[in-house]
């Protein structure tokens, strides 16, 4: 019997919408051209993946714990410019864990039965067989029918997308050339140290030299060239490897430095061809096709920006949801209401790819790094027990931290960070905060501020005065007018303001009968005084906090509706949260419920 679901290709998003749906026990199959990988024989690089959307779709699909044992955490991305000095170092104390690309396929494939994926089953054509059925023709001649729903995983050529519009990719005028170092390679230990134990990325006049551990030791290399035409002939070009790699030395390398050239010279094998395609952002705007729809980059392929396979994660996560949610005689809608959650994302990721093209540029790495510079955050909070989490996590990024705080002796001195002594309670004391001698103006204002008490229970006796966070909050966005800040983000908790009503009836019953009133109703007069003011901002409401580690974190809308009257979330992961919102767009104007 032909399955009402059919998943055309087994790459990361297709094996991941597989997994998801075998959870739900909803009848699919995976077609994919290739034959079964072979151990050893596969050559990819490495993949960072992201708490926020890579990690939670692994969680939802049960594989979150068996990613973290081959996960690999002391990461970093270094990147130089081609005299050999390393700018910066990137991804320091981030959850963004690196796995090899052959690793993750599988994780992936080994949680679903191998009789789910039907391999070297080369897709020629999708089609309409009837109104309410879509049919797979293959190479080989053969036609497959009957499918409710066919997904297009088939990357940046898809033969899924064509049904739904008929923009394809275009050359972005970027190449990458791809080569190897064995763990053997007697060359290896000299490059060991430039390489590190992430990625080492060289670059300048337009020109790449790139290279990356990989779990069993060896490097993954590569150059990056913007003067390759899209008809490069790279099957005569590349036909003889050696000659080639001494071209690149000559011709394109000559002026990078003689350790980052080595990464070039002392490669070995094939030189496999990597032109870099993308889709145009207007082009993600299509109207829903009924029996079709694509994830990953069938639907929005850009150059590598290392957000690449983890939105085509969350889009496999999304799209199974909705497809659980509505069922099978509801794929339609399914399938529209994951698009309407997928395009603008898309185009958002879109956007951000544009800046890595500086990558790129003649001065690079530089222009790239004044593009992306880091914020300058202001910290009302940060010797508490979530503000210390948020500061690390901050300095992590690469922001640039200004506390105020009680006990300067409470932060250790650190590369990016200013403590000022003082209270919020003090208008002068905050604005200390926002001037700081050789620094630009502050981007946005985090508060993790919490009213203190006679002891550490939430129940104890308040000690601080009545609208201590209401006034601490007035007096920053006092402060933010005065330097023309954008943004202020303010932690509270959940059954403030709309949210209340989603609180358990035993914590109703607290919020309103014991001491914790106090803060709630403060929490409230923050809300008010921050709606008035007329000041972007995000009041994210984390349920009960723990002292666990970083994890993926779900949103319940601004009233936590689902949330669930159990719910957790670490202090670490709410810091994650805090400076994600700082970041990014999504969640301004908004009061998300937050939770593990």
């Amino acid at each position: 019997m032909t399955p009402p679901i059919a998943i055309i290709g087994a790459g990361p998003s297709g094996l991941t919408l597989g997994r998801l749906l075998e959870l739900a026990n909803i009848d699919y199959v995976i077609f994919e051209r290739d034959t079964p990988p072979k151990p050893g024989l596969e050559r990819t690089g490495t993949l960072d993946i992201h708490v926020k959307d890579g990690q939670l779709a692994l969680r939802e699909a049960g594989l979150l714990d068996e990613f973290q044992k081959i996960a690999r955490y002391d990461a970093p991305t270094l990147l130089a410019d081609s005299t050999g000095k390393v700018i910066i170092s990137l991804g320091e104390d981030r959850d963004r864990p690196e796995i090899d690309r052959k690793d993750l396929r599988s994780l992936l494939l080994g949680s679903i039965p191998p009789h789910r994926v039907r391999w070297d089953s080369k897709v020629q054509q999708v089609r309409r067989h009837s109104e309410e059925s879509m049919a797979i023709s293959f190479d080989d001649g053969s036609v497959e029918s009957g499918f409710k729903l066919v997904v297009g995983a088939d990357g940046a050529w898809s033969k899924t997308r064509r049904l739904i519009t008929s923009t394809k990719p275009r050359y972005s005028g970027m190449y990458y050339l791809t080569m190897g170092i064995k763990a053997t390679n007697p060359f290896h230990s000299r490059l060991a140290p430039l390489i590190g134990q992430g990625t080492y990325l060289a670059m300048g006049g337009g020109k790449q030299v790139i290279g990356q551990l990989l779990g069993d030791g060896s490097f993954y290399t590569g150059v990056g060239l913007s003067s390759l035409p899209e008809d490069f002939d790279a099957k005569t070009a590349l036909a003889d490897p050696s000659a080639f790699r001494e071209r690149l030395l000559r011709d394109e390398f000559a002026d990078f430095a003689e350790e980052q050239r080595d990464l070039i010279k002392h490669s070995e094998g094939e030189i496999y061809p990597w032109p870099l395609y993308e889709m145009p952002v207007d082009s993600l705007s299509w109207e829903s096709v009924p029996g079709v729809t694509v994830i990953g980059d069938a639907a929005h392929v850009s150059i590598p920006s290392g957000e690449g396979v983890n939105i085509a994660m969350l889009d496999s996560l999304q799209l199974a949801q909705q497809i659980v949610q509505h069922g099978l005689d509801g794929l339609d809608r399914a399938v529209a209401e994951y698009e309407k959650m997928m395009l603008p994302r898309a185009k958002k990721h879109m956007a951000a790819a544009e800046q890595g093209k500086l990558l790129w540029a003649p001065n690079a790495p530089h222009e790239f790094l004044k593009a992306s510079r880091t914020m300058r955050l202001v910290v009302l909070g940060g010797n508490g027990r979530t503000g210390v989490h948020l500061i690390d996590r901050a300095l992590g990024r690469g922001h640039q931290v200004a506390a105020l705080v009680r006990d300067p002796s409470a932060l250790p001195e650190r590369k990016g960070l200013d403590v000022f002594q003082g209270t919020p309670q003090n208008l002068d004391d905050v604005c200390k905060a926002f001037r700081v001698e050789g620094h630009p103006a502050p981007d946005a204002v985090i508060v993790t501020l919490n009213p203190s008490r006679a002891t550490d229970s939430p129940l104890a006796r308040p000690m601080a005065p009545p609208r201590f966070m209401a006034n601490s909050v007035a007096n920053a966005i006092t402060a933010m007018r005065q330097h023309h800040v954008p943004k202020i983000v303010v932690m509270q908790a959940l059954g403030v303001g709309d949210s209340f009503p989603n609180m358990s009836v035993w914590m109703r019953y607290v919020r309103h009968w014991t001491y914790m009133k106090h803060s709630y109703d403060d929490h409230d007069l923050v809300d008010e005084e921050i709606r008035v003011s007329g000041i972007n901002y995000v009041l994210p409401r984390p349920p009960w906090l723990t002292n666990g580690e970083a994890g993926p974190v779900r949103t319940f809308g601004n009233t936590g509706t689902g949330v669930g009257n159990l719910a957790t979330v670490s202090r670490k992961s709410v810091a994650d949260f805090l400076l994600d919102a700082c970041e990014r767009s999504d969640w301004d104007r908004s009061t998300p419920v937050i939770a593990s």
